[in-house]
């Protein structure tokens, strides 16, 4: 088994960008974290409960990003502190609610991962 490599001086994910590229295509409203995109993991289907101007339900893109990626991205490229990581997620990003374009958040299975660099010092 190899030893993760910190995410600390990696360029964002190339697949994060294109994610990115595509929903400024294909939905420019869909919401984004800035400084994010390696945690940005796909997109999915979002059914507004307003009809548009035609009177159909409107179904549009949004992002999904992964809970563990964003932790990590947050301890590795933006220096939050393990001790402090989970807090900051909780408070900034969790609990966003920004409209009908917020991005999900998948919640991973994460335990064992968590446990094998959660206390790595940055």
């Amino acid at each position: 088994m190899t030893e993760e490599q910190p995410l600390k001086n990696k360029e964002p994910s190339k697949s994060g960008q294109q994610i990115r590229k595509r929903l400024a295509k294909d939905n420019p409203k869909a919401i984004l974290f800035d400084d994010l995109d390696d945690a940005l993991i796909g997109v999915t289907l979002q059914c507004p409960e307003t009809d548009n101007v035609l009177g159909a339900k409107e179904k549009k893109l949004v992002g999904v990003y992964s809970k563990m990626q964003i932790l990590k991205t947050l301890m590795f490229k933006q220096g939050v502190s393990a001790q402090d990581v989970e807090e900051y997620y909780e408070y900034n990003i969790a609990c966003l609610n920004a409209g009908l374009w917020t991005p999900l958040i998948v919640e991973d299975d994460h335990d064992e991962a968590w446990e094998e660099w959660q206390f790595i010092d940055v």
